[in-house]
């Protein structure tokens, strides 16, 4: 059995006749009902009303719908189309401004970890140790100064005091 052929006995039922009426004259009824039918269809529609109790059940319905749709509240304050629109491209320009704002963001982060990296002092592979001061005399009854002892004014040397000290680098 083809498409068509299947169609075709879709078409010859009383059902699919029926159903076809009905969506028929619904059509006409609305039309009607706004007055936007000709002469023609007009008097048409009044002859179906007055004899058709299915095109009666209908326009009763669509009637009542329309009666709804008039009654409905109406924006005290409607917005224009124009103002409407110009708030729907503001938002998505500020939407537009905070996606630029955290990729600026992101690629700033990404920018300052990658010039870090290459820093020779904030590398990961740059290992600082500690340095040992040069051995001293191995009298430790003299670690700290006397105070019965002569201070000597002598200037300090340079070469002493870095030997001495503990570098971190």
């Amino acid at each position: 059995m083809t498409l068509n052929h299947f169609d075709d006995q879709f078409e010859d039922s009383p059902q699919a006749h029926d159903a076809e009426r009905a969506e028929d004259l619904f059509v006409l009824l609305s039309c009607y009902l706004d007055g936007e039918v000709t002469p023609e269809e007009r008097k048409q529609a009044e002859r179906l009303l007055a004899c058709d109790s299915e095109a009666r059940q209908i326009y009763q319905q669509l009637s009542c719908i329309s009666s709804g749709v008039q009654l409905m509240p109406v924006a005290e304050n409607p917005v224009s189309a124009e103002e409407t629109t110009a708030k729907v491209f503001a938002r998505m320009r500020q939407q537009r401004q905070r996606r630029l704002a955290w990729g600026g963001t992101a690629i700033a982060a990404m920018f300052v970890a990658a010039v870090s990296g290459l820093s020779p002092h904030l590398g990961p592979n740059n290992q600082q140790f500690a340095h040992t001061p040069a051995p001293v005399s191995e009298d430790i009854g003299n670690l700290a100064p006397s105070e019965t002892e002569p201070r000597s004014e002598q200037p300090l040397n340079r070469e002493d005091i870095t030997s001495r000290a503990l570098f971190i680098e």
